[in-house]
């Protein structure tokens, strides 16, 4: 029984411990509430205050504008749709325009509403000291604030014609309590509202005079378009407070335990809702990751299958290209030959004539297929970045092919410093093979061949460079080098299969490198490239 009671009584004073707690929480969080909302309704009224002064200056700069145009013409010239608009700017006392260099004057004032009238001599001595202080103003400026005999206080706008259109400037008084309370009558009215210049109050609205924390009161800076800084206190007034108060966390204090339960309840059935959302949000990432990653895979594998249907376009392409000529003169040349054996008629000069035909049509086949295996080197799957030495690559590659080369014999000059760099073996040796067969192709016709592979370091990566003293290439060809089967017009008596380039700038492109070109003809040509991706890339 004991039990029975007790533990109803332990859950009762838990429960209401709870609710208490709850119910501070909740006023606590209301207090944040009004103070973020006050935030941002102080903020908002500062930029409304900002903006709006700032047109204010702007209409004014446009009146004097207008009398910079029209004053010194007579009214009846003045244009028809001249139009300037003041009346949603109250505060405007006095407008005072005069143009020194042609004693034009102009006064606009609240017994003188419109933009034409000229005062004479004894009205314009009441405005001596302004027209004398707008003298000396040498740009557009806010001076204030002052107070009128009433106790008002007032602000000087001078703005000032620009520099060449003569001494001209316009003089604006305006009352700062009615400028600011019309620019802030329909913001914030819930509100009370400071603005002070310095230590001087402009405008005041509805004083809260109700106790509230410290932290509810508001206040930032704005700065007009002519410098001057205006600080804008901001606080809620009794109706505001009212308006953002809210009544549930009284009902939670007074409903007690049974509310206190509920929220339990409800607290319980949230946590197990927000579990299970955790864990659809987890599984929908998962999902999404392995879509991304599924997108991610499938980019990939399309890109590396429009390479490879490329590289075997090229590969089809060359090989109905370049084996046709070859393969057909070396059938005919053996058509003649079993032609002669079989009349019993084999003349052996003329058979060796044709052997000699045979012989060159042989060589190209083997070049061309060299040229193939490249290409096929270019689409193996096993790229693999490491350590490379470019100087003994290039003199290995170098010393290979120059064996083969007929006299004169080409030098290869290898800058002594050139630095090594991580790339694909088989793909570099197959880009540095075609580069200086290039370059011995185009050199053979030099009495003193010359090849020179060098380096610099520039955007944070190696370029290396190869630079032979061949025939060089007209640069308005250059975009012509890399593509397949592209024989220059100065390059057609040499012969080749045009895949050589083509499958260099194939190389580059898989170390994401870059590669250029540069040539003069009659002196020679230079590749400069690089094997990884710039720093900034």
């Amino acid at each position: 029984m004991l039990t029975r009671v007790v533990i109803p009584v332990a859950v009762a004073l838990v429960v209401g411990a709870g609710t208490v707690q709850l119910w501070r929480e909740l006023q606590r969080y209301e207090t944040e509430q009004v103070v973020r909302i006050a935030r941002l309704e102080s903020w908002s009224t500062r930029s409304h205050l900002a903006r709006s002064t700032n047109t204010l200056l702007d209409a004014l700069t446009n009146v004097r504008e207008f009398w910079d145009a029209f004053g010194g013409l007579p009214r009846e010239q003045w244009r028809s749709d001249a139009h300037i608009e003041l009346e949603h700017f109250d505060g405007i006392d006095v407008l005072l325009y005069h143009a020194a260099d042609n004693d034009i004057r102009f006064l606009r004032s609240t017994t003188q509403t419109g933009f034409d009238h000229r005062p004479d001599d004894e009205e314009w001595v009441r405005y001596e000291a302004l027209v004398r202080r707008l003298g000396e103003q040498a740009t557009s400026t806010m001076l204030g604030p002052y107070r009128y005999p009433d106790g008002q206080l007032y602000i000087e706008v001078y703005l000032v014609s620009p520099p060449g259109e003569g001494a001209r400037g316009l003089v604006a008084l305006i009352d700062a309590e009615a400028m600011i309370g019309r620019l802030l009558l329909d913001e914030a009215p819930s509100y009370a509202i400071k603005v002070y210049w310095e230590d001087a109050l402009l405008y005041a609205r509805d004083e809260p005079g109700l106790d509230y924390p410290a932290s509810w009161d508001q206040q930032g800076m704005i700065r007009t378009s002519l410098d001057a800084l205006w600080r804008v206190v901001h606080r809620p007034t009794q109706e505001a407070v009212d308006v953002m108060h809210s009544k549930a966390g009284d009902t939670v204090l007074l409903l007690g335990s049974v509310i206190a339960v509920l929220m339990g309840f409800l607290t319980f059935e949230s946590a197990r809702a927000r579990r299970r959302a955790a864990k659809a949000v987890a599984a929908e990432r998962d999902v999404a990751r392995l879509n991304r990653d599924l997108e991610s895979i499938v980019e990939q594998r399309t890109a590396e299958l429009a390479r490879r249907t490329t590289d075997l376009e090229t590969i089809t392409d060359s090989v109905a290209h370049d084996l046709r000529n070859p393969l057909g003169a070396i059938s005919m040349n053996a058509q003649l030959l079993k032609a002669q054996i079989h009349r019993g008629a084999l003349d052996e000069a003329a058979a060796l004539k044709a052997l000699d035909r045979i012989q060159p049509n042989v060589t190209v086949i083997s070049t061309f297929l060299d040229r193939l295996m490249g290409i096929s080197a270019l689409t193996h799957d096993t790229f693999e970045r490491k350590p490379l030495d470019m100087r003994a690559l290039f003199e290995d590659v170098f010393e290979t092919l120059a064996d083969a080369e007929l006299p004169p014999p080409a030098q290869l000059a290898l800058a002594d410093d050139l630095p090594g760099v991580e790339a694909d073996e088989l793909l570099v040796r197959v880009l540095v093979t075609n580069l200086l067969a290039n370059a011995l192709k185009y050199t053979r016709e030099r009495d003193q061949r010359r090849i020179e592979v060098g380096w610099v370091r520039q955007g944070g990566v190696t370029e290396y460079s190869v630079r032979d003293n061949g025939v060089g290439f007209d640069m308005k060809e250059a975009d012509r080098l890399f593509q397949a089967f592209q024989r220059l017009s100065d390059g057609k008596r040499f012969q080749g299969t045009g895949l050589g380039l083509t499958i260099v700038s194939r190389v580059i492109q898989r170390h994401n490198g870059q590669i250029r070109a540069e040539g003069i003809p009659g002196e020679g040509a230079a590749f400069h490239f690089t094997l990884e991706p710039a720093a900034d890339a």
